[in-house]
């Protein structure tokens, strides 16, 4: 059987009550607001970066004419992250977010090796 878990609020902390099968036994857990917030800051940062990763990896396929990225490597990569620079004139560390989105694509959402990105 699972916890039930009950909350305190103090000024400064949350306490976490959690209580076995209806016993008074309980553990209880201190939490900070400090840690919460922190918590928060990292969630909302992630939900920021998928929204960021999800608008590259569209743009990059937009980019290629709506070529599945299964299709495509290391030279579209190349060729997206040059246009950004070129055409766009995004920042360098744009462009180094835009090649992180991309190989995170590839290598954990489509499980394709790129090989060596050469960018000398």
């Amino acid at each position: 059987m699972s916890p039930v878990v009950k909350y305190s609020y103090g000024s400064d902390f949350i306490v976490a009550r959690f209580m076995f099968n209806g016993s008074n036994l309980a553990h209880l857990r201190t939490i900070s607001k400090q840690t919460i917030c922190a918590i928060n800051q990292q969630i909302e940062h992630t939900i920021i970066m998928i929204l960021i990763y999800s608008r590259l990896s569209r743009q990059y396929i937009r980019f290629h004419n709506l070529k599945h990225p299964s299709d495509m490597g290391a030279e579209q990569i190349k060729s997206f992250l040059s246009w950004l620079a070129c055409e766009r004139y995004v920042a360098v560390n744009t462009q180094k977010v835009a090649l992180n989105a991309l190989v995170f694509m590839y290598h954990d959402v489509l499980k394709q090796n790129l090989g060596e990105l050469d960018f000398n």
